[in-house]
């Protein structure tokens, strides 16, 4: 449960997340059985349209593991995120 878990969280930036063959889902996974406290949506150059497609893949993996997403400097998109995805544990670092 995410009671049990430190204050240590992941950054996802795709060009610095993702190495060649690894995908998204793969990453997400290892990086929150791997015990981080929440994953952090960090794409400073996209649109809110740009960054969906990267949130709703990781999203499920943040709701089986009980984390936040944290969708940075993006408010429009934590709202859609939330009225498409469902409430959950979405939040929106200034």
């Amino acid at each position: 449960p995410a009671a049990s878990r430190d204050g240590v969280y992941a950054i996802f930036d795709p060009s610095a997340s993702l190495k060649p063959g690894v995908t998204v889902d793969a990453w997400s996974h290892a990086v929150l059985s791997s015990g981080a406290a929440a994953i952090q949506l960090r794409l400073k150059s996209a649109t809110s349209q740009q960054r969906l497609p990267w949130a709703r893949e990781i999203l499920p993996h943040c709701r089986t593991h009980q984390v936040a997403l944290i969708v940075n400097d993006d408010v429009a998109l934590a709202l859609e995120l939330a009225l498409r995805e469902g409430p959950g544990r979405i939040g929106v670092h200034p």
